[in-house]
Protein backbone atom coordinates (compact mmCIF):
# COMPACT_ATOMS: atom_id res chain seq x y z
CA UNK A 1 0.00 0.00 0.00
CA UNK A 2 1.36 3.86 -0.22
CA UNK A 3 1.47 6.27 1.64
CA UNK A 4 -0.79 8.53 -0.24
CA UNK A 5 -3.77 5.39 -0.13
CA UNK A 6 -2.89 4.93 3.78
CA UNK A 7 -3.18 8.68 4.34
CA UNK A 8 -6.53 8.40 2.33
CA UNK A 9 -7.67 5.42 4.55
CA UNK A 10 -6.77 7.63 7.71
CA UNK A 11 -9.02 10.78 6.32
CA UNK A 12 -11.56 8.13 5.74
CA UNK A 13 -11.85 7.39 9.15
CA UNK A 14 -11.19 10.68 10.93
CA UNK A 15 -14.96 11.76 10.95
CA UNK A 16 -15.53 8.62 13.27
CA UNK A 17 -12.71 8.83 14.82
CA UNK A 18 -13.55 12.34 16.18
CA UNK A 19 -16.54 10.83 17.69
CA UNK A 20 -15.56 7.53 18.57
CA UNK A 21 -12.99 5.37 20.32
CA UNK A 22 -11.25 4.18 17.57
CA UNK A 23 -8.34 1.30 16.95
CA UNK A 24 -6.12 1.04 13.97
CA UNK A 25 -5.07 -2.20 13.11
CA UNK A 26 -1.77 -2.81 10.42
CA UNK A 27 -2.20 -6.14 9.06
CA UNK A 28 -0.94 -7.51 5.90
CA UNK A 29 0.59 -9.66 3.81
CA UNK A 30 3.19 -8.79 6.02
CA UNK A 31 3.22 -4.79 7.25
CA UNK A 32 7.01 -5.34 7.77
CA UNK A 33 7.81 -5.75 4.40
CA UNK A 34 5.64 -2.79 2.97
CA UNK A 35 8.71 -0.20 1.74
CA UNK A 36 6.34 2.74 3.35
CA UNK A 37 6.69 0.98 6.80
CA UNK A 38 8.32 3.89 8.35
CA UNK A 39 5.81 6.07 7.18
CA UNK A 40 2.72 4.20 8.09
CA UNK A 41 3.93 3.65 11.63
CA UNK A 42 4.47 7.65 11.62
CA UNK A 43 1.40 8.31 10.02
CA UNK A 44 -0.71 6.26 12.53
CA UNK A 45 0.98 7.59 15.51
CA UNK A 46 -0.19 11.09 14.57
CA UNK A 47 -3.49 9.96 13.98
CA UNK A 48 -3.50 8.19 17.11
CA UNK A 49 -2.22 10.43 19.27
CA UNK A 50 -4.20 13.28 17.80
CA UNK A 51 -7.80 11.04 18.22
CA UNK A 52 -6.57 9.05 21.31
CA UNK A 53 -7.16 6.16 19.64
CA UNK A 54 -4.81 2.54 19.73
CA UNK A 55 -3.17 0.95 17.25
CA UNK A 56 -1.85 -2.76 16.69
CA UNK A 57 0.53 -4.27 14.42
CA UNK A 58 -0.14 -7.95 13.30
CA UNK A 59 3.11 -9.35 11.96
CA UNK A 60 4.93 -12.72 11.76
CA UNK A 61 8.24 -11.16 13.27
CA UNK A 62 10.53 -12.40 11.23
CA UNK A 63 11.85 -8.62 10.20
CA UNK A 64 11.57 -7.07 13.62
CA UNK A 65 15.17 -6.42 14.26
CA UNK A 66 16.30 -3.49 16.63
CA UNK A 67 16.07 -0.99 13.35
CA UNK A 68 12.72 -2.02 12.74
CA UNK A 69 11.64 -1.96 16.54
CA UNK A 70 12.79 1.55 16.30
CA UNK A 71 10.08 2.92 14.32
CA UNK A 72 7.18 1.47 16.01
CA UNK A 73 5.48 4.03 17.86
CA UNK A 74 5.20 3.20 21.77
CA UNK A 75 1.55 3.19 22.20
CA UNK A 76 1.05 0.61 19.35
CA UNK A 77 0.90 -3.08 20.15
CA UNK A 78 1.85 -6.10 18.97
CA UNK A 79 0.00 -9.37 17.61
CA UNK A 80 3.31 -11.68 16.56
CA UNK A 81 1.71 -14.61 15.53
CA UNK A 82 3.63 -17.52 15.84
CA UNK A 83 3.17 -20.48 13.39
CA UNK A 84 4.35 -23.80 12.98
CA UNK A 85 7.79 -24.03 12.68
CA UNK A 86 7.72 -26.05 9.64
CA UNK A 87 6.17 -23.45 7.00
CA UNK A 88 9.16 -21.31 7.85
CA UNK A 89 12.46 -21.38 5.89
CA UNK A 90 15.47 -22.48 8.71
CA UNK A 91 16.93 -18.64 8.50
CA UNK A 92 13.56 -17.34 8.75
CA UNK A 93 13.13 -19.64 11.85
CA UNK A 94 16.38 -18.99 13.19
CA UNK A 95 15.88 -15.09 13.02
CA UNK A 96 12.14 -15.20 14.32
CA UNK A 97 13.57 -17.15 17.58
CA UNK A 98 16.37 -13.96 17.64
CA UNK A 99 13.71 -11.46 17.49
CA UNK A 100 11.41 -13.18 20.13
CA UNK A 101 14.55 -12.81 22.38
CA UNK A 102 15.40 -9.26 21.41
CA UNK A 103 11.49 -8.45 22.36
CA UNK A 104 11.78 -10.25 25.80
CA UNK A 105 14.69 -8.17 26.32
CA UNK A 106 13.05 -5.16 25.65
CA UNK A 107 10.49 -6.29 27.68
CA UNK A 108 7.91 -5.86 25.01
CA UNK A 109 7.05 -9.79 25.20
CA UNK A 110 5.18 -9.05 28.15
CA UNK A 111 3.89 -5.44 28.40
CA UNK A 112 3.54 -4.45 24.76
CA UNK A 113 2.77 -7.31 22.77
CA UNK A 114 1.04 -10.94 22.54
CA UNK A 115 2.42 -14.25 21.21
CA UNK A 116 -0.19 -15.27 18.85
CA UNK A 117 -1.23 -19.14 17.59
CA UNK A 118 -3.89 -19.82 15.07
CA UNK A 119 -4.34 -23.09 15.33
CA UNK A 120 -5.89 -25.56 12.67
CA UNK A 121 -6.77 -29.31 12.06
CA UNK A 122 -4.38 -30.57 10.00
CA UNK A 123 -1.40 -29.36 12.54
CA UNK A 124 -1.55 -31.92 15.72
CA UNK A 125 1.95 -30.76 17.38
CA UNK A 126 2.12 -27.60 19.15
CA UNK A 127 4.98 -28.33 21.34
CA UNK A 128 6.85 -25.33 19.64
CA UNK A 129 4.63 -23.15 21.39
CA UNK A 130 3.78 -24.42 24.84
CA UNK A 131 7.88 -24.35 24.43
CA UNK A 132 8.05 -20.53 24.04
CA UNK A 133 5.30 -20.23 26.21
CA UNK A 134 7.82 -22.01 29.18
CA UNK A 135 10.67 -20.22 27.50
CA UNK A 136 9.50 -16.65 28.46
CA UNK A 137 7.33 -17.80 31.46
CA UNK A 138 4.11 -15.91 29.22
CA UNK A 139 1.55 -15.48 31.01
CA UNK A 140 -0.72 -13.93 28.09
CA UNK A 141 -0.94 -14.79 24.50
CA UNK A 142 -4.03 -15.28 21.84
CA UNK A 143 -4.72 -18.92 20.77
CA UNK A 144 -7.20 -18.53 17.39
CA UNK A 145 -9.12 -21.54 15.79
CA UNK A 146 -8.77 -21.22 11.75
CA UNK A 147 -12.59 -21.79 10.98
CA UNK A 148 -11.62 -24.65 8.01
CA UNK A 149 -12.79 -22.85 5.20
CA UNK A 150 -15.80 -22.17 6.86
CA UNK A 151 -16.76 -25.59 7.90
CA UNK A 152 -17.73 -25.32 11.57
CA UNK A 153 -19.37 -28.87 12.17
CA UNK A 154 -19.28 -30.25 15.67
CA UNK A 155 -16.91 -32.53 15.07
CA UNK A 156 -14.61 -29.59 13.58
CA UNK A 157 -15.48 -27.85 17.02
CA UNK A 158 -14.84 -30.86 19.01
CA UNK A 159 -11.54 -31.83 17.19
CA UNK A 160 -10.18 -27.83 17.94
CA UNK A 161 -11.36 -27.91 21.36
CA UNK A 162 -9.30 -30.71 22.32
CA UNK A 163 -6.28 -28.72 20.99
CA UNK A 164 -7.16 -25.48 22.35
CA UNK A 165 -7.70 -27.45 26.24
CA UNK A 166 -3.99 -28.60 25.63
CA UNK A 167 -1.95 -25.89 24.97
CA UNK A 168 -4.42 -24.20 28.25
CA UNK A 169 -3.98 -27.11 30.12
CA UNK A 170 -0.19 -26.83 30.01
CA UNK A 171 -0.01 -22.96 30.26
CA UNK A 172 -1.91 -23.24 33.66
CA UNK A 173 0.18 -26.03 34.87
Amino acid sequence: MSIERFNEILQWIEPYAKDNYCRIGIIGGEPTLNPNFESIMEYTNNFCNKYNCSSILFTNGIKLTSDLIKVIPDKMRILLNYNTPSIYRPEDLEQLHKNIQLLADLGWLYNKMSLGLTMCEQINDYSYFKEIIKKYNLKHFRLGIDKANGNLNQDYIFIMKEKFLDIIDFSIA
